[in-house]
């Protein structure tokens, strides 16, 4: 079997065993290999081609490394909690002790208040319990 066959299912092996493996890593050698495989076609030696997989799939991992970090916001929130601090317009009367309905993110939720909170105001999610939010007038700018 020629080297650039070598280099090529092993690249194909290693991107396709990223989907089942966490990280984002091994694909960085996967596109190494695929590389080297490229300068086997053009005619490089062994040497050659061991230099640029090493290369390509370290500076490749590093640079990913660099732009996760960079793009990743620090206490993330995920599903419900992503809401707290958000606001929301009132789309049903909230009333003190009963379920109000809001829309926030495009999405509805049910929502309680200390207070009473008309349609078309908005609001402030404080936290979340359970299914709905807890919210509180918001009297600040807001655009649509």
């Amino acid at each position: 079997m020629p080297d650039y066959a070598i280099w090529f299912i092993a690249g194909a092996i290693l991107i396709v065993a990223e989907i089942f493996m966490p990280g984002l890593v091994i694909v960085w050698f996967g596109i190494g290999a695929t590389v080297a495989g490229i300068c086997t076609l053009l005619g490089a030696g062994q040497t050659v081609q061991v230099i640029v997989f090493l290369v390509v799939s370290i500076i490749s991992l590093i640079l990913a490394q660099i732009f996760l970090k960079k793009t990743e916001k620090v206490g993330r929130r995920v599903g419900a909690e992503r809401l707290i601090g958000e606001h929301g317009k009132v789309i049903t009367k909230i009333v003190p002790g009963e379920f109000g309905r809001i829309k926030i993110e495009g999405e509805e939720w049910n929502a309680k208040a200390d207070d009473e909170i008309e349609i078309d105001q908005w609001v402030e999610v404080e936290q979340i319990d359970g299914t709905h939010l807890l919210v509180k007038k918001y009297f600040g700018e807001k655009n649509e």
